[in-house]
């Protein structure tokens, strides 16, 4: 005689205490169902009869996903026209004059620290007016109050 094993823990299962999936047909103790027992007892056989496993739970899509953009189709083509000129194949279906990697990295790089000292520059320029404008504002009315003195 086979007996039946839980589909989760791969343990004996006692029948009265077991539940089989509606869509895989497979068999779950209560501890790996995840239903404790007083629940059990008290679904309905209509529930017991709908029950779906936790891996057949997971399947099912969580909500709406109509906003999700979709993937372009994946293509076959392949770039077989013009190939005596040097092309780039690696990514795109342009056709790209090959650069070296490291030279155009190291371009990249140049223009973004000069960008980096130019900002700098420009901050500290900026900082400068802004300190240089508040000392001439202050000194200005302390000119002023001294005046009135007089």
């Amino acid at each position: 005689m086979s007996t039946k094993t839980c589909a989760g823990c791969f343990n004996a299962l006692k029948i009265k205490d077991s539940l089989k999936c509606s869509k895989c047909h497979k068999n779950y103790d209560t501890l790996c169902a995840n239903i404790n027992d007083g629940h059990s007892r008290a679904l309905s056989t209509e529930q017991k009869n709908a029950w779906k496993c936790p891996d057949c739970m997971n399947k099912i899509p969580k909500g709406n996903n109509t906003n999700t953009p979709l993937r372009p189709p994946q293509s076959d083509i392949t770039l077989s026209h013009n190939t005596s000129s040097p092309s780039c194949t690696n990514v795109t279906l342009r056709n790209k004059r090959c650069t070296n990697s490291t030279q155009a990295l190291s371009s990249d790089e140049n223009i973004f620290e000069i960008s980096r000292a130019d900002l700098k520059e420009l901050i500290r320029h900026e900082i400068k007016n802004a300190v240089h404008e508040a000392l001439a504002d202050q000194l200005k009315g302390m000119n002023d109050l001294l005046s009135s003195f007089q």
